[in-house]
């Protein structure tokens, strides 16, 4: 696997492009450029971020082919012509049991924008029910997760629930009680950052950094 050296400006230019050329024509004449600019460093910086992610979990995904998203819509999907993704993101999560905790680190980039976190992806209810009960049985100790210094500089996102699970008047933890999923994500324009190799460390300090939710949520750190 080659070193990372950072996402090149071709990259990001072409994922724009592929945007208002959604075809396979277009795709055909300059796949060439997706998998020297787009495909390549990605599948570098899955490798790059792999021993990070297998120190916060042994039994993580690190295989670049299964951590990068695939360019390619799924057929079934494809509305108006749009066979083409514009934008790639790395997903770190358990090899094995993903419908049970589909929890995961992920890094992304499109012409917009780049960043990374981690959170749920389309958990089902008894999920978000165990993280539930895993705070309910711990709050203190989630609350100096989420109240670290690491955080000010994340926002928590996802969609909340109409009728709260609780509101007991601890904004903290509420605030994360009541999400029906979510995420902790960073998020920033495209700028010379990143274009940089430095990208590789920045991300994987991040993923140290959140570790300790990661754990909580698997319930690792009770073992």
């Amino acid at each position: 696997m080659e070193r990372f050296e950072g996402i090149p400006k071709e990259g990001f230019a072409f994922l724009l492009d592929l945007r208002f050329h959604n075809e396979r024509p277009w795709f055909q004449e300059n796949k060439q450029t997706y998998l020297d600019c787009v495909k390549k460093p990605s599948f570098a910086l899955a490798a790059a971020l792999g021993e990070t992610a297998r120190l916060v979990d042994s039994d993580m995904e690190t295989r670049p082919d299964r951590v990068v998203s695939r360019i390619y819509r799924d057929a079934r999907r494809v509305r108006g012509g749009a066979f083409y993704r514009d934008v790639v993101w790395l997903s770190f999560k358990r090899s094995m049991g993903e419908e049970k905790n589909p929890f995961s680190f992920y890094v992304y980039f499109n012409p917009d924008e780049y960043g990374w976190g981690c959170g749920f992806w389309d958990p089902r209810p008894a999920v978000m029910e165990d993280l539930r009960r895993k705070i309910d049985a711990r709050p203190d100790a989630f609350r100096d997760i989420v109240t670290a210094p690491w955080m000010k500089n994340y926002e928590l996102t996802g969609e909340d629930y109409k009728r709260p699970k609780r509101e007991s008047g601890d904004a903290v933890l509420d605030r994360w009680y009541n999400k029906k999923n979510l995420s902790v994500d960073w998020h920033s324009p495209v700028n010379a950052d990143a274009f940089s190799p430095d990208l590789a460390q920045r991300v994987s300090q991040a993923m140290l950094d959140m570790a300790p939710l990661y754990h909580f949520v698997l319930g690792m750190d009770e073992r």
